[in-house]
């Protein structure tokens, strides 16, 4: 029997609008919560030290998100190659570069003519403070024949050199004190190893306190600090026993061997009645600008440890926040407490203990880390 449905009866069939089930009122006073990962649940809008700051939930997704990390390890690899390439270049090419043989003017005069010292460097001991260099003489100007544009030839007289004391020939010059004793018979034999130079270790000129050298010459101020060496040579000629007059001296490998050090070269001259002029040479060593730049950023990097372990520490102390599997919120500060020497020793030239870089850098890092 089919059954036949009133019109007005199809509006009792359409849904009823229900109210919103009752929620417990101890479930209300609740806050959401999130999950951390580790099967605990965290609060959703965290807990601040001071009321109104950054929640640390929100302090920690600011400073490790996706784009802070590629910028960190950007960082990182650009201040890791480049101190790399800035070191490989100037020891593989500035090496090669070698100053040019000529006098320098001193004092806005014009050059002299007379003898010129073209030095060699073997080795800078940087712990006992003694420059070992071997100087070949030459004649420069138009008077000892080397006109220009040559200005600089070997030497080609029999002459003796004399350093120092020895050099001032008060009362008068002793050729047995001669450092070099050059013989122009031997000319012919130079190819064969037979050169005649001047070898010299010259130790470091009086320090700070005795005379004042603006400060920088100790081991203290790493890496700026610069050392200067300094002597008097003078020479003689042994046929006429007459003072040939100096005229200059150069370092034509500034940097041959030592890649850490850059040296350059100035001299003055020293002018007594009745002799030919005489010759004060400086050498001052400088740390190359790429050392420099080396050792900064290393203490940079040892500061950016020693602040993420700091930060990581407040988190997991103050923030009631656990570090990511695998980490160990004890074991990292111990690893960069004994990883912070190890990169201090790594820096270069190894300075002494107790400089500049240390009371800036390594010693509130460590100190940073040890309150971790």
């Amino acid at each position: 029997m089919a059954v036949q449905l009133d019109s007005r009866s199809s509006h009792n069939l359409s849904p009823v609008p229900q109210p919103p089930p009752s929620v417990p009122p101890h479930m209300q006073a609740l806050p959401a919560t999130i999950s951390r990962g580790d099967g605990h649940q965290g609060i959703n809008d965290g807990q601040s030290i001071v009321p109104g700051l950054w929640t640390w939930h929100s302090l920690s997704r600011r400073f490790v998100s996706r784009r802070w990390l590629m910028v960190a390890f950007v960082a990182i690899v650009v201040l890791a190659v480049g101190p790399t390439i800035g070191i490989g270049i100037p020891t593989l090419v500035g090496i090669g570069q070698h100053e040019p043989l000529y006098v320098r003017p001193v004092g806005g005069n014009p050059p002299r003519d007379g003898l010129l010292l073209y030095g060699g460097v073997r080795e800078w001991d940087m712990d006992n403070k003694v420059l070992s260099v071997r100087w070949a003489p030459h004649q420069c100007g138009a008077s000892f024949g080397a006109p220009l544009p040559a200005n600089c030839i070997g030497l080609q007289s029999d002459t003796l050199f004399f350093t120092d004391g020895d050099a001032l020939g008060i009362p008068s010059f002793n050729q047995s004190n001669a450092v070099l004793n050059f013989d122009s018979d031997r000319l012919g034999f130079l190819r064969y190893g037979f050169e005649q130079v001047i070898e010299m270790n010259i130790e470091e000129a009086t320090r700070s306190g005795q005379i004042d050298l603006r400060g920088l010459e100790s081991d203290v101020l790493y890496p700026f600090d610069w050392y200067r060496i300094e002597f008097l040579i003078a020479a003689l000629s042994p046929e006429t026993l007459e003072t040939v007059p100096m005229a200059g001296a150069s370092i034509f490998n500034p940097a041959s061997g030592m890649s850490q050090w850059r040296l350059s070269t100035n001299y003055t001259y020293l002018d007594l009645p009745g002799q030919a002029a005489k010759l004060a040479v400086f050498v001052t060593i400088q740390r190359h600008v790429v050392v420099k730049i080396s050792a900064f950023l290393i203490l940079l990097l040892n500061w950016l440890v020693a602040l993420a372990l700091l930060y990581m520490t407040v988190l997991s102390v103050f923030g009631r926040r656990k570090l990511p599997g695998g980490m160990d919120s004890v074991a990292l500060p111990f690893a960069g407490l004994f990883a912070l020497p190890s990169v201090r020793a790594v820096m270069p030239g190894n300075p002494p203990f107790g400089c500049l870089i240390d009371f800036i850098g390594i010693l509130p890092n460590l100190a940073i880390i040890a309150g971790c």
